[in-house]
């Protein structure tokens, strides 16, 4: 029998009172002994979380799977859900680079990226409108300078710019879409004929038209290993806002040639390409994509419904109906099929 003067938690009553001080500091200290168990094995699952990789965040809102077959999610380090259906998407788009965009005699802005838009996000099943805006307000270049971003992207005056080809320069400050056409390469174009015998594998003494931001620009140049001389000096290159400036200077002299890629449309009677595809070599990683700033979300439903208009075969229609609709059967797109 234990004295009164003994208490014990299986015997409160036997002193007419309820749990004495003692008593709780024992259920105290009992808690805080179940609380810092369970703290411990929590911060011990919290550790094996992150060896094993971050979390990873549910997109719902689209069909489709992402182009690695992975389920709808993009690791990342929160949880959160994000609806594409709940916002306008708004892209960028020129008028100087037929046949993939151009300004109709209507006026409107037409071409391939045009029709791709409209596919890609319609299979989505989200809202979106392009916006027409200058080139340089989506990535800029000035002679002898280092491109980069413009102010129209990475001021989120819109959401993306359409077609601009994946480069490692420019995946510095911003990134891509998957790439919705194959890699091209550059060209020198010149006057029908070649009247002032240009060289396309010297440099020597000439002068060089660029198309500003364009990635055939002069440091695309200089990579060339087939052409030599190809370091110009900031005397001997000229760069031009748009493609109908650049072929105005090779008219009249003030370049000797433009260097520029391989899939425009511009008259034929009075301008060419010169030199063959072995001459040259791309200036880019990848084909033509949608160029987004680094925080953008639009490649986690553009990517899966492209992919989708890929297998239901309408990438392939507006493909193979590109060449007579934007641009006379002059020049083919050159899609991914």
């Amino acid at each position: 029998m234990p004295r009164e003067d003994e208490l014990t938690i299986t015997e409160p009553a036997r002193l007419g009172i309820g749990l004495g001080t003692m008593d709780r500091e024992r259920i105290t200290f009992a808690a805080l002994i179940v609380v810092g168990g369970v703290a411990l094995v929590a911060l011990v699952l919290a550790a094996v979380g992150l060896a094993q990789g971050p979390a990873q965040v549910s997109i719902s809102g689209f069909g489709g799977a992402p182009s690695n077959g992975n389920a709808q999610a993009q690791t990342s380090t929160f949880v959160q859900t994000f609806d594409p259906k709940t916002k306008i998407w708004t892209f960028a788009i020129g008028h100087d680079f037929a046949p993939y965009e151009y300004a109709s005699a209507q006026g409107y802005t037409g071409g391939f990226h045009v029709d791709l838009v409209s596919a890609v996000c319609q299979n989505a099943g989200v809202e979106c409108h392009l916006v027409y805006d200058n080139y340089a307000n989506c990535w800029s270049g000035k002679p002898g300078k280092h491109p980069e971003p413009g102010q129209g992207l990475m001021g989120g005056w819109y959401d993306g710019c359409t077609g601009w080809s994946i480069q490692a320069r420019r995946t510095n400050s911003v990134k891509f879409t998957a790439p919705f056409t194959r890699n091209g390469i550059p060209k020198f174009i010149v006057k029908k004929g070649n009247p002032r015998n240009f060289d396309n594998k010297n440099m020597q003494g000439k002068i060089i038209g660029f198309l500003a931001g364009w990635v055939s620009d002069e440091h695309c140049l200089s990579k060339q290993t087939k052409i030599q001389n190809s370091d110009l000096t900031l005397d001997k290159m000229k760069h031009y806002e748009q493609l109908v400036q650049a072929l105005a200077a090779i008219e009249n002299g003030e370049i000797d040639a433009l260097f520029h890629t391989n899939d425009v449309v511009f008259d034929r009677s009075m301008y060419e390409y010169i030199g063959s595809d072995s001459d040259y070599s791309p200036c880019n990683e990848a084909g033509l994509a949608l160029m987004l700033r680094k925080d953008s979300l639009v490649a986690l439903w553009w990517n899966p419904a492209f992919d989708n208009i890929k297998e239901n075969g309408v990438y392939r229609q507006i493909c193979e109906n590109a060449p007579k609709k934007h641009s006379n059967n002059e020049l083919r797109i050159d899609c991914l099929l």
